[in-house]
């Protein structure tokens, strides 16, 4: 029933050796594909007489050129661009009408340059159901320029050329065409020509106002519950952190610095500095900072030399101090300097002039080298959800602050509203740029410090 339904017209001249091809494409279509070629075929007989010396597969293209070349009183479709959406198709989406239209047969087939309205007229009833215009160019036609064609057409329909070869042009429709009968509406209101019923028009200009500014806050009241639940999930993940860290810190019992220091004289600690400066190798300590690996590679040092130097990176000098002590109540040993170098800070410790080696290189009071990872990366996630919370909070704040306004004010400014939003946020910018100045002044000044006085080692601890 469905092959019936589908006229097959019949071919002459060059297209006579394809009518077997034809009829093997139509049986190779499923039923789906033949009802969309069967209203396909209705679709075209509306617009104009086909082109029967097609020698393509069916559908026959409408042939442009019997069009009529003027129609009197023909404007181009008129176009208005819907609130929020792009005038130019995006990269995706004109690749994927140009993959589309390589599939679809052609809708018109042209062999003239110019008079187009006729065809342009066809076009814009055609994309009242098809996105897509495709056409044809026909073959053996003199003097055929599909850039001429292309820039007519264009001029005519407005639309948007996605394609363009010695075959086929494709033309899309545009985002902002509208049918004919919505742009008939819409047409004299946009032009501020006088209507038969202007109360009913204004009401229903009001109306699509009201309904805008419920969408509006409609969209805004569901992104601060977005925000909400992003919060709460946050807070979820920095308590999961925080018991992660708890655990790794039962296993952790620090030393405390021994009341009998051995003390250094001015002469000697400025000697040791000097050796340990100009010392080649170093230990670096990385992202697990102090674990019992460490006091280990410390006390392998102490057996070829009396001083170690231990290279940390970090960006506070404050860190570096308690790092300093930390390791210094550890190995027993006596921190000699902290200086700044170009590796990073170099920590000097001597091992004493009554040094013994330990039974156990690797003290059980610390963290074995896995625990230190995962407290590390534990610590830094917990960093990081400090921080996203914060963006969190403030980006509520400012949401609610913004939904308020929209609640109270029954005519939204959106001008005036949207440049107080950026004006908060340049000053909020304007604040953490005096901040970020503020802490680099700082950390220049404690790079300047420099250890050498055996009375500071006290200062660490405090």
């Amino acid at each position: 029933m469905l092959l019936r339904s589908i006229k097959v017209k019949p071919l002459t001249g060059a297209a006579e050796s394809s009518r077997n091809y034809t009829s093997n494409y139509l049986k190779n279509l499923s039923e789906e594909e033949l009802m969309d070629l069967s209203e396909l075929n209705l679709l075209l007989d509306e617009l104009g007489p086909r082109f029967i010396d097609w020698s393509g597969p069916e559908p026959l293209p409408v042939d442009a050129d019997l069009l009529p070349a003027v129609v009197p009183g023909y404007r181009p479709p008129f176009r208005l661009l819907p609130y929020g959406v792009r005038q130019a198709l995006r990269n995706k989406e004109m690749t994927f009408f140009r993959r589309t239209a390589r599939k679809i047969p052609p809708h018109f087939a042209l062999g003239r340059n110019r008079e187009l309205q006729g065809l342009a007229m066809a076009m814009v009833k055609l994309w009242k159901k098809s996105a897509i215009a495709k056409i044809a160019i026909k073959r053996g036609v003199q003097n055929t320029l599909n850039e001429r064609m292309a820039e007519e057409l264009k001029i005519l329909t407005g639309g948007t050329l996605l394609s363009r070869n010695k075959d086929y042009i494709v033309f899309y429709r545009g985002n902002d065409f509208l049918p004919p009968g919505v742009s008939y509406a819409l047409g004299p209101l946009l032009r501020q020509q006088p209507l038969p019923r202007a109360g009913e028009m204004n009401q229903a200009v009001q109306e699509i106002e009201k309904m805008m500014r419920d969408l509006a806050i409609a969209r805004h009241a569901s992104l601060v519950h977005f925000l909400e639940r992003k919060l709460a999930l946050a807070k979820g993940k920095i308590k999961k952190a925080e018991k992660v860290l708890l655990r790794l810190q039962n296993n952790l019992e620090p030393a405390e610095l021994p009341t009998d220091l051995e003390t250094l004289s001015d002469e000697e600690r400025f000697l040791f500095r000097k050796i340990g400066l100009s010392m080649k190798p170093y230990l670096l300590l990385g992202r697990r900072e102090v674990f019992d690996g460490t006091i280990e590679n410390m006390h392998l040092h102490w057996k070829y030399r009396e001083l170690v130097k231990i290279i940390v990176d970090r960006k506070t000098f404050s860190q570096v101090k308690h790092i300093a002590v930390y390791l210094e109540a550890e190995s027993g040993g006596v921190l000699v300097s902290v200086d700044k170098t170009t590796k990073g800070y170099a920590v000097i410790v001597y091992r004493g002039k009554n040094y013994q080696r330990p039974t156990a290189f690797r003290p059980k009071n610390l963290l074995t080298k896995r625990q230190a990872l995962a407290r590390s990366i534990e610590l830094q996630r917990r960093e990081a959800l400090k921080h996203h919370i914060s963006d969190l909070q403030e980006k509520m704040e400012k949401l609610k602050h913004e939904l308020e306004n929209m609640k109270t004010v029954n005519e939204i400014d959106e001008e005036t509203l949207y440049s107080r939003i950026n004006n908060a946020s340049d000053d909020e910018e304007d604040e953490d740029m005096e901040e970020d100045e503020d802490e680099r002044t700082a950390r220049r000044e404690n790079n300047s410090f420099n250890i050498s006085l055996p009375d500071r080692v006290k200062s660490f601890a405090d």
